[in-house]
């Protein structure tokens, strides 16, 4: 920390204000929104509407940005000028320029406390910053943040000068598909369906005073059945004695509200006809949060709610429908993948975000889908800093595969002659190097027919395994018990009967398998990014709950001498399905959704 103290004299010198002019980087197509940016005041807009307080200050703008070696200390000399809040992959940005795993990335600026403030303590908020942050004010660290999707906040009252500029730096590193981080699609070499990086600071950057005793958070529920909306205050610092207020308003009309002690959730009663949010009428309530302490108002927040309701209930054949407001609801809507030609994942302004949800709805769709990926295990805690702040929810399965017995399965596939079924498939495409192994495995089995197996080709390989099968001197059609098809378009029926299952370990298809209890041989593929299918496989595996075998040196008859191994050994086959059934989360729809409800208020 010395040598930083040594050079922090320096940074002082390259001010906010310089006369660089900033302008979209690179010839790429931008959006129209792109031109009306004013770098003097860039996504000026308030960026926590759940919990908005009146005084606050943006530092979105330029600032002076570096590119550094990894592990070099902070440079003396800053390469120019980026706009935060965009990445600097991003033309936004102004600079539009790769980094690598190896390379650090460095933001300085300088910044005014409002005389306003004295005597409160002061917040430092960050929307987003990916990937691995560290943070210094006046050359004193005051935090550290890993992760690239999650706000994060500092109190930094003590390391502010008493008046005058201070300094803020932020030095990020971002290994993107060289590091162990989510990530989504981003690639250091974008092509086909992969995204270009996005590295840095992408989300607004804020101040804002409080008191010593504040609000944190607000978690608001609502209950349309019993027209009641609780609102948890949740302080930084809580006694008996904290008085929390509610008052709900219908534009400038109070209509209800409702009061709390003893650090209890405000409940507050709605009337009678409370207005209900929905597509159609997506109706907000205004909410100003109070809180009073020692007899003195110390905290105000104003939110929003509506009252609503999202719940399942099975229609008159037996199939689970969501409902919005105990009324059955068809989602109708594109995926939106959130990303901007120009901004990447920051987009140039609030009426361009609010121009995608308005020309959604324009366009006749009740619902836009997001990409977000869930923790589908328990153990996948371990993989994240702060294993307390990850919600376990698993990965939705289909209702249909449980819509019947896995004898009912059998029955309707008829194999209900006691042998053991195999269920095999490589991907909706297919694997040349897997689907050769299967050929070799089909002959092997169809020698005396021990088992049934039904496998799910795939469309590049189907032509392909037609002549492989022949080569091996297999005539599919002379083999009842022996199943080959291009696609199973009957997937549901199909697993619920298998007793054995041998694939890929993609995400899904581990779902599907936990959910159902069938013991698994996994072959995952080695051409995913970041080897994520060998991470999953190895879970698995080392819950005893699978068979994994690496592609690499894997032939038709060390596949069938594997699963011939389970098939023919009762007890393992009872193990292995206990062992997959205990990984498996039945009810992970509905822990999403609670999660998001959860994240929501």
């Amino acid at each position: 920390m010395r040598r930083f103290f040594l050079i922090s004299s320096f940074l002082t010198l390259f001010a906010i204000g310089s006369s660089a002019q900033w302008k979209p980087a690179g010839d790429k197509i931008k959006t129209d929104w792109a031109s009306q940016i004013n770098p003097a005041n860039v996504l000026p807009e308030y960026p926590r509407p759940i919990m908005e307080r009146s005084d606050w200050k943006n530092l979105n703008g330029l600032w002076n940005y570096a590119v550094i070696n990894k592990g070099e200390h902070l440079p003396a000399e800053f390469e120019g000028q980026i706009l935060v809040p965009f990445a600097i992959e991003s033309s936004l940005s102004g600079v539009g320029k790769r980094i690598n795993e190896n390379q650090e990335l460095v933001y300085q600026r300088s910044f005014e406390i409002p005389s306003a403030w004295k005597g409160k303590q002061v917040l430092l908020h960050f929307g987003a910053v990916d990937w691995k942050t560290d943070v210094w004010v006046n050359d004193v660290k005051v935090g550290s943040h890993t992760g690239g999707f999650t706000p994060f906040s500092f109190d930094i009252t003590a390391a502010l000068s008493g008046k005058g500029n201070n300094q803020l730096v932020v030095k990020v590193w971002d290994p993107t598909d060289k590091g162990p981080q989510p990530r989504g699609k981003q690639v250091s070499n974008p092509e086909g369906i992969w995204y270009t990086p996005v590295s840095g600071i992408w989300q607004t950057v804020w101040m804002e005073p409080v008191a010593g005793k504040h609000i944190e958070n607000l978690r608001i529920t609502p209950d349309i059945d019993r027209n009641l909306l609780t609102v948890k205050a949740e302080l930084n610092s809580a006694c008996p004695s904290d008085f929390v207020e509610v008052n709900v308003y219908d534009g400038n009309q109070l209509v209800a509200t409702g009061k709390s002690i003893n650090a209890e959730p405000v409940e507050v009663s709605m009337p009678r006809n409370a207005k209900l949010w929905s597509p159609d009428s997506p109706f907000l309530y205004t909410l100003k949060v109070t809180l009073k302490s020692g007899g003195k108002v110390v905290d105000k927040v104003d939110s929003y709610a509506a009252m609503r309701k999202y719940s399942t209930r099975r229609d008159a054949d037996g199939i689970v429908r969501l409902e919005l407001n105990n009324e059955a609801l068809f989602q109708f809507g594109p995926l939106d993948q959130g990303w901007w030609p120009d901004g990447l994942y920051t987009a140039p302004s609030d009426e361009a975000l609010a121009f995608d949800v308005v020309k959604t709805k324009e366009l006749g769709y009740n619902m836009i889908r997001k990409h977000a990926k869930m923790v589908g295990f328990e153990d996948c805690r371990a993989h994240y800093k702060h294993p307390e702040k990850v919600v376990v929810t698993g990965t939705p399965v289909r209702g249909d595969f449980f819509t019947v017995t896995k004898q009912q399965a059998k029955e309707k596939l008829g194999m209900n002659d006691g042998r053991k079924l195999i269920v095999s498939f490589w991907g909706s495409l297919g694997s040349n190097a897997m689907n050769r192994a299967m050929a070799e495995f089909l002959a092997l089995e169809s020698a005396k027919e021990p088992f049934y197996h039904i496998h799910g080709v795939g469309e590049i390989c189907w032509k392909p395994m037609q002549q492989w099968m022949h080569d091996d001197g297999l005539e599919i059609t002379e083999h009842p018990a022996l199943d080959v098809r291009e696609y199973i378009y009957d997937m549901a029926t199909v697993m619920r009967a298998a007793d054995l299952v041998i694939c890929r370990a993609g995400a899904s298809t581990l779902s599907e398998l936990t959910a159902l209890g069938v013991p698994a041989i996994l072959v995952p593929s080695p051409n995913v990014t970041n080897h994520h299918q060998e991470k999953n496989a190895a879970l698995l595996g080392d819950h005893g709950a699978a068979l994994v075998l690496p592609e690499e040196g894997l032939d038709g008859k060390k596949l069938f001498a594997a699963a011939a191994g389970i098939l023919n050994d009762p007890q393992r086959m009872e193990t292995m399905s206990q062992n997959m059934a205990a990984l498996g989360i039945p009810d992970a729809t509905k822990r999403i959704y609670d999660t998001v409800m959860t994240l929501l208020k």
